[in-house]
């Protein structure tokens, strides 16, 4: 008995060209006329030296005390940068500069218009410095409590903290706007 046949074509290769045709016109094993390209390849930036973004003259002016050489973590370029002061009143005197991703200041500082989410400590906008600034204050006052200034500025967050025993708690906010607007002005 010899096979069936639909128009000439035996019935068994029916599927197979309707496969053909499909994957055809999907594209399969056809070349595109539109040109490939890859995705630009993003590099990685070192976040930069902490201990470039103040210099000790700018301390000593903001703080009102002299500062020794910066002292930076391990690690190239350093993240945190450290300047203790030369004749504390108080130990641990210091300025101190952390650098973080940019996400941190993002998710630190959340906005609603211009109030700040509140959370474990209570966050105040700073206007006028670097793309955007804020205080993140400690919710309980005490004498080692003090704010620190985030400042976000050229893809970075800096985390600028004085230490000054010699300093009231809005003279330290003070003198870590001015270590801001240094710092901004920098980098």
């Amino acid at each position: 008995m010899a096979p069936a046949t639909v128009g000439g074509v035996t019935r068994r290769f029916v599927p197979v060209a309707i496969l053909l045709v499909v994957l055809g016109g999907c594209g399969f094993g056809a070349k595109s006329s539109r040109p490939t390209t890859t995705p630009p390849i993003r590099a990685s930036v070192p976040p930069p030296d902490a201990c470039a973004t103040l210099t000790r003259d700018e301390i000593t002016r903001s703080i009102g005390a002299t500062v020794g050489s910066p002292i930076p973590s391990p690690g190239t370029p350093p993240e945190t940068c450290q300047w203790d002061v030369l004749k504390p009143v108080r130990s641990g005197d210091r300025v101190q500069v952390d650098v973080r991703p940019t996400r941190e200041f993002d998710q630190t500082f959340k906005t609603r218009g211009d109030q700040p989410a509140r959370r474990v400590y209570n966050l105040e906008a700073v206007g006028g410095i670097g793309d955007g600034a804020f205080f993140q204050l400690p919710t309980q006052a005490g004498p080692e409590a003090g704010a620190v200034l985030w400042v976000k500025q050229s893809g970075n967050a800096y985390i600028i903290t004085v230490r000054n025993g010699a300093a009231t708690q809005q003279q330290l906010r003070d003198q870590e706007k001015a270590l801001g607007g240094y710092l901004a002005a920098r980098v």
